[in-house]
């Protein structure tokens, strides 16, 4: 599978999800913001881009095992809550 694909596919479905007004999730997430700011002064961008390529490629297998997944699982539903009859079968209805 095209990863540029899943990658596209995986921001497009997320792209109406708006994290929670939680106000723990909204602390949290601006203590990553600052820790992250941290991390790049400390190590510096080439290093932070070095580590998000490798952990990318070292990950990017689960888009696709995600997708594949999703759509097994739209097949079993489908197939559970629809009548299914064979083409193959000329006495089902």
């Amino acid at each position: 599978m095209n990863d540029a694909f899943l990658t596209q596919l995986f921001y497009l479905s997320l792209d109406a999800v708006r994290p929670p007004a939680n106000p723990c999730i909204q602390a949290a997430r601006r203590e990553l913001e600052d820790l992250e700011r941290k991390w790049m002064q400390t190590m510096g961008q080439r290093f932070i881009e070095r580590y998000q390529a490798a952990e990318y490629r070292a990950n990017s297998w689960q888009e696709e095992a995600l997708f594949l997944q999703g759509l097994r699982w739209g097949v079993h539903l489908m197939l559970s809550a629809l009548p299914y009859s064979s083409p193959s079968n000329p006495s089902a209805p």
